[in-house]
């Protein structure tokens, strides 16, 4: 237990230190330390995951282990040089709403150190991040065709792993956290009342589906924390910063799952209408150019070893190592139906099947 806390903490302070370091390169505003810490960690999640994707990439991914540690000591020791030097978190006396979300923080942690027990992390995510840190080589396996999806929380997982981690849920546990904070410092932005966040993160996180997703070990909550990282950056102060960052998030959405793919690219259309809206037409290519540079890898190795960015999608296009009638199975295999009516009584029927034990046609808990 106490090797997985380390292990997570020197993932968490490296990619803090990654984030700080990028959001500072694109002169990112710090009116508000909180979202500038939020932020921080969500773009250092994203940037460290694409880091190990070039390290698996050369089948060095192994390095990890070492160049983790060393950069979570670097960033705590510029955190401890600068401390005096930036703005201070607001000190006081801790308000009894603190003191609950403190609780409610540490029930997710400790739900994050059970074992990972869903069918569906135990088929795709969780294997996939073994093979990395087994290989420390990031190929496509046909026993694990999954491996094709953008593997962004695959590779923090195997970074874990690799480092003697078996808690692989505290990751998840961490991401759930940074999701209620980023909708909550999103509510608190647009409605103008700090009790807006409480209320937002709640009405955002609190289902059951959501909190079972803390120990699963699966990418939704980190899809999630950078989908609600860009539609913060959406909403700060205008400026070509703002944009970078925004379109900096949108490709970590991109990176996460393809479901983030259209959510990146909504982001980005976003821009000159939102935190672009000074400079339009260069804040949208900065933004884009950001998004293609932060969510590009996965799809780039798609096409390269594939001919398709979007494998097993649209089948016909590239070479996928499996067949038509196969690929299509695998997409449609989950749900009920693809008519209109079936997405709207989509959420009934899974209320349904969660309320009758029945994994259904939605694949169980997860879904």
């Amino acid at each position: 237990m106490i090797l997985d806390l380390l292990t997570l903490f020197a993932l968490v302070a490296c990619a803090a230190g990654l984030g700080v370091a990028v959001l500072v390169a694109v002169r990112l505003p710090r009116d508000d330390p909180w979202e500038f810490l939020a932020l921080s960690l969500a773009a250092g999640l994203g940037l460290l995951a694409v880091l190990l994707g070039f390290l698996g990439l050369f089948g060095a991914l192994n390095l990890a282990r070492w160049l983790v540690p060393i950069g979570a000591a670097f960033a705590m020791l510029s955190l401890a040089r600068h401390w005096r030097s930036h703005s201070r978190f607001p000190a006081g006396r801790p308000s009894l709403a603190t003191l609950a979300a403190g609780a409610v923080l540490a029930s997710v942690l400790a739900g994050g150190a059970l074992p990972i027990i869903d069918s569906d992390s135990l088929a795709y995510p969780v294997p996939i991040a073994e093979q990395l840190a087994r290989q420390g080589d990031w190929q496509f396996w046909p026993h694990l065709a999954r491996s094709v999806y953008p593997l962004s929380q695959q590779f923090l997982l195997a970074a874990l792993i690799d480092s003697g981690s078996e808690l692989l849920g505290l990751l998840t546990s961490l991401e759930f956290i940074l999701s209620a904070a980023l909708v909550a410092l999103l509510a608190r932005r647009v409605v103008g009342r700090a009790g807006a966040g409480w209320v937002a993160g709640i009405i955002a996180l609190g289902s059951p589906s959501a909190v079972f997703l803390i120990g699963s070990g699966k990418e939704d909550l980190l899809a999630i924390a950078m989908t609600v990282a860009g539609a913060l950056a959406l909403n700060l102060r205008p400026g070509m910063s703002a944009a970078a960052a925004a379109g900096l998030f949108a490709g970590f959405a991109a990176g996460a799952k393809y479901s983030g793919l259209p959510i990146a690219i909504g982001i980005v259309a976003c821009v000159p209408f939102c935190c672009g809206r000074e400079r339009r037409a260069s804040s949208l290519a900065l933004a884009a150019l950001m998004a293609a540079a932060a969510g590009g890898l996965w799809y780039g190795v798609n096409l390269v070893r594939f001919g398709n960015p979007v494998v097993p999608m649209m089948p016909s296009l590239g070479h996928f190592p499996v067949s038509e009638e196969i690929a299509a199975e695998w997409l449609g295999g989950y749900g009920a139906g693809r008519a209109p009516l079936d997405f709207v009584l989509a959420p009934f029927r899974m209320v349904r099947d969660v309320l009758t034990f029945d994994t259904g046609d939605f694949g169980g808990r997860g879904n």
